[in-house]
């Protein structure tokens, strides 16, 4: 039997079903979609980390291999700091909620110990949740 064949007086009955089936198909898509979003801005946000680590080793890699064939010489040891320390400045920095522009223009880092320190600033509160009280 379909709604063509019901008689007339059963129709109204029907309506309020319908509407009700109607809107929780709206509810479940619109979980569904929102879904989608978040998982979309996560990959995203993987695939911007994953592409600093992958600039950043291909820079290491590069250096690495000059050095090994002699194409640069080490610096001399020199007053000024070494990056290392620098970037140690940085991360403390960054830990007592600096910015990551002031820390890049203070301490004269690179665009990507810049973008390293946005990647820290970014984890960070993603770790305290991730740690049990």
């Amino acid at each position: 039997m379909s709604l063509l064949e019901l008689p007339m007086n059963h129709v109204p009955a029907l309506l309020p079903v319908a509407v009700l089936l109607a809107l929780s198909a709206l509810a479940i898509s619109v979980a569904g979609l929102r879904k989608i979003a978040g998982e979309r801005r996560r990959l995203e946000g993987m695939q911007r980390d994953l592409e600093v680590f992958t600039e950043a080793s291909t820079r290491v890699a590069d250096a690495l291999d000059q050095l090994l064939r002699g194409d640069v010489t080490p610096p001399a040891e020199s007053s000024a700091p070494s990056r290392r320390y620098l970037l140690q400045q940085a991360r403390r920095g960054v830990q007592n909620g600096e910015s990551v522009d002031t820390l890049t223009a203070r301490l004269g880092l690179c665009e990507d110990e810049r973008r390293l320190l946005e990647f820290l600033r970014m984890a960070a509160p993603q770790a305290e949740r991730a740690q049990p009280l």
